[in-house]
C-alpha cells in the first residue's frame, strides 16, 4: 500500500520529496480555498438572473433594459478594478487583497500551474451551473418563509456559504 501511495505521490506532485511536500501542501491549503471561492463567486452570478425571474423583477420596478444595464455596471466595475486590485497584491499582503491567478503564479512554477489553473476555473463554471440547482430548491422550499420573498432568500442563503469559506481562508492559507 506504501509503494502505491508513494508512486501516486511521485506522479502528482514530482520525485524531489521537498518539492513534493511544498506541492502537497500547496495543494490542500490553496488550490481548494480559490477553487471554493470561484464556486461561490459563480453561484452567486447565477443569483441575479434566478432572483430576477423569481420576483426581484417586479420587487424592484424592473422595466425594459434595467436588468441589462444592473449586469452591465457590475462587469464595466469588475473589469475596471481588476487592474487596480491586482497591482495591489505587489503592496499590500495577499490575504486582503486575494489575487488567485496571481498568488498561484506565485507559488507553482509553469510545468505546475496549468493543471491548478484549469481545476480553478473549473470550479467556477461548476458554481455557476451548480447555482441555477441550488436556487431552484431555495426557491421552492423557502417561498414567504419569515416573510421574505424566496428571491431575497437566495441572496441571504449564498451569503451565508461564504462564511465558512472565509474562516478556511483565514485559518489555513499561511502562505497568502
Amino acid at each position: 500500500m506504501t509503494s502505491i501511495l508513494t508512486k501516486l505521490a511521485i506522479w502528482l506532485w514530482g520525485p524531489d520529496s521537498k518539492d513534493r511536500a511544498l506541492l502537497a501542501k500547496l495543494d490542500v491549503t490553496l488550490l481548494p480555498y480559490f477553487s471554493l471561492i470561484w464556486f461561490l463567486f459563480g453561484v452567486t452570478r447565477a443569483s441575479y438572473s434566478s432572483a430576477y425571474i423569481s420576483g426581484m423583477k417586479e420587487a424592484l420596478g424592473f422595466q425594459g433594459k434595467e436588468y441589462n444595464y444592473m449586469s452591465t455596471a457590475y462587469l464595466v466595475v469588475y473589469a475596471v478594478c481588476q487592474m487596480p486590485g491586482t497591482s495591489l497584491l505587489t503592496i499590500v499582503r495577499p490575504k486582503y487583497v486575494v489575487g488567485a491567478h496571481f498568488i498561484l503564479g506565485s507559488w507553482y512554477k509553469r510545468s505546475e500551474l496549468g493543471i491548478r489553473a484549469a481545476v480553478f476555473c473549473v470550479f467556477g463554471h461548476i458554481g455557476t451551473m451548480a447555482g441555477g440547482w441550488i436556487q431552484a430548491g431555495l426557491l421552492a422550499s423557502l417561498a414567504d418563509k419569515g416573510g421574505l420573498p424566496a428571491w431575497k432568500w437566495i441572496f441571504i442563503i449564498v451569503s451565508v456559504m461564504t462564511i465558512p469559506v472565509a474562516l478556511f481562508g483565514t485559518l489555513s492559507t499561511p502562505f497568502v
